[in-house]
């Protein structure tokens, strides 16, 4: 039996991301730093012509598509919400597994509208105390039971802890 690779939706038309407040430019433009992480990418020149000199992106077409999943999953960049007509933040509840990345969970935490319900999923951190000082309900498990040990669930929409949502995130990520 061999696996099966899933590649990750490109987010959709209209969607807007921003650079993060840790990030960056380097060597002109061509490189992306983030000073909390240490994570940097080179941009390639259609990705430089993509941000320009700005801090956020639309995406319109397929190259911006893919520059902003691939900053998303490279936590350097953020969803903005925007007044999607008819989006109703408190219709979704977010779900947060995570262990041990109570600063992640922060930032992505302070993308939301207040508005959104966040359950936070404890994989046995070492430090649970981290996560509950974070103000939003926390489900414990004492130990890991995450996909490193058990394999990945086939969920309609698993991300890691190092992804940030928005509505239109949830929106494209349910389709499947």
């Amino acid at each position: 039996m061999t696996a099966r690779r899933v590649l990750p939706q490109l987010p959709p038309l209209g969607m807007r991301v921003e650079l993060a407040e840790s990030v960056i430019r380097c060597a002109g433009g061509e490189v992306l730093f983030d000073t909390a992480s240490g994570t940097q990418v080179r941009l390639r020149p259609r990705a430089m012509q993509l941000l320009a000199e700005r801090r956020d992106l639309v995406v319109d077409d397929r190259a911006g598509a893919r520059l902003a999943r691939s900053l998303l999953d490279h936590g350097l960049a953020d969803p903005v919400w925007g007044d999607e007509p008819g989006a109703v933040p408190s219709d979704v509840t977010v779900v947060i597994p995570v262990r041990d990345r109570a600063e992640q969970v922060r930032r992505l935490i302070a993308t939301l509208p207040p508005q959104v319900p966040v359950i936070i999923v404890d994989d046995g951190s070492r430090d649970p105390s981290a996560l509950v000082a974070l103000g939003r309900p926390v489900h414990r498990h004492e130990q890991s039971r995450g996909r490193r040990r058990h394999g990945t669930p086939d969920w309609p929409m698993s991300q890691p802890s190092t992804c940030v949502s928005s509505t239109r995130t949830s929106s494209w990520s349910t389709a499947h």
